[in-house]
């Protein structure tokens, strides 16, 4: 059973207070602006117990880790299922390329 997903919000997504918020826009109190226009915030991350502030620390990085890669790691991988179309030439080298690239931003916070 396959459901239409909606379109996200913008990557790149970064970590602003308690919020995850596309990466080029501006934040004030009240949510963040994209070119003059007020997009809200991408989520909100917090942990229910108290005194787990790392917790929700690392869970938030995860989230903006795994989306900020997906794009580039699905890349990869259609070159992959793709590879037996190859008999050579540059294909491999494309692949990683674009795997560096994932694994850098799946690194970074």
């Amino acid at each position: 059973m396959s459901e239409q997903m909606s379109e996200h919000t913008d990557l790149p997504w970064k970590s602003h207070g308690d919020y995850i918020v596309p990466a080029d826009s501006i934040h004030d109190g009240y949510g963040s602006h994209q070119s003059g226009m007020y997009i809200g915030r991408v989520a909100e991350v917090y942990d229910s117990v108290l005194g787990k502030a790392k917790r929700a620390k690392a869970n938030m990085g995860f989230i903006i880790r795994a989306c900020n890669a997906h794009n580039d790691l699905l890349a990869a991988l259609h070159l992959i299922a793709r590879s037996s179309e190859f008999n050579g030439g540059t294909w491999l080298a494309e692949v990683q390329q674009i795997a560096r690239e994932a694994i850098a931003k799946a690194e970074k916070f």
